[in-house]
């Protein structure tokens, strides 16, 4: 679609050839074909074709008018600094590495196996609820389907 540049100021526009891009000044009176919503989105106006004298046609359909959209801004989160946050992870970490050790056949080094294959409780949950075989010695893996049921 023909677009001319009536915005008073020289335009840069990006054009893909075969080859890969080049850029393309469009000066304030001169047209250029581009896809209709490019043109738009540079601020052009579509140019009209004059054919034998008759009334002006616009060279395709009439475009559609911009549709306003409104964003509502995000709920403000309260948020917590740093250190608070360690502190909870911390102790969130401590009370998965108790509720481990309280199983029955799972010592000291089992329990840090089990803490590096599956981080937090959810992730063990979530893998004793869908049944998945655990990577652990068959007593060790019924003793946490037992104690997670």
């Amino acid at each position: 679609m023909e677009f001319l540049n009536q915005t008073g100021q020289a335009v840069k526009v990006r054009i893909r050839e075969h080859t890969g891009y080049r850029w393309v000044t469009v000066k304030p009176g001169a047209s250029i074909n581009l896809q209709s919503h490019y043109g738009i989105a540079m601020g052009l106006t579509a140019e009209i074709v004059v054919k034998n004298d008759a009334t002006p046609t616009p060279t395709e359909k009439p475009l559609p008018a911009a549709k306003e959209t409104h964003i509502e801004p995000k709920p403000e989160v309260p948020h917590e600094s740093g250190e608070e946050l360690k502190k909870k992870r911390e102790i969130l970490a401590k009370e998965y590495k108790k509720l481990v050790l309280s199983i029955h056949g799972v010592g000291k080094k089992t329990a840090e196996d089990v803490i590096l294959a599956f981080p937090t409780l959810e992730a063990l949950q979530a893998a004793v609820d869908a049944g998945t075989p655990l990577p652990f010695r068959n007593d060790v893996e019924t003793a946490i389907r037992n104690e997670l049921k």
